[in-house]
């Protein structure tokens, strides 16, 4: 399966989430899901793309990823440089 770009990674989260927020509220009307667990599962994909942002803005930066985890994007897979 090919590698997909953080920035469609990003796009897709967003989508999810604009998704959840407008489905979300019909099932816990309809007691098919919890307020607690809606409200959980929002932060939560809020969360993933907050994540994903700073990704994308540390690999636009001069160190990529590396730079976000306080590497130097130098390092090997293991993280030998």
């Amino acid at each position: 399966m090919p590698d997909v770009p953080l920035r469609l990674q990003l796009a897709c989260a967003k989508r999810e989430l604009a998704l959840r927020t407008r489905v979300y509220p019909r099932l816990v009307a309809n007691e098919t899901m919890l307020q607690s667990t809606a409200t959980r599962e929002l932060a939560a994909m809020s969360a993933i793309i907050r994540t994903l942002k700073g990704l994308v803005e540390a690999e636009r930066g001069e160190g990529g990823q590396a730079e976000l985890f306080g590497g130097t994007g130098s390092e090997g897979r293991d993280g030998e440089v």
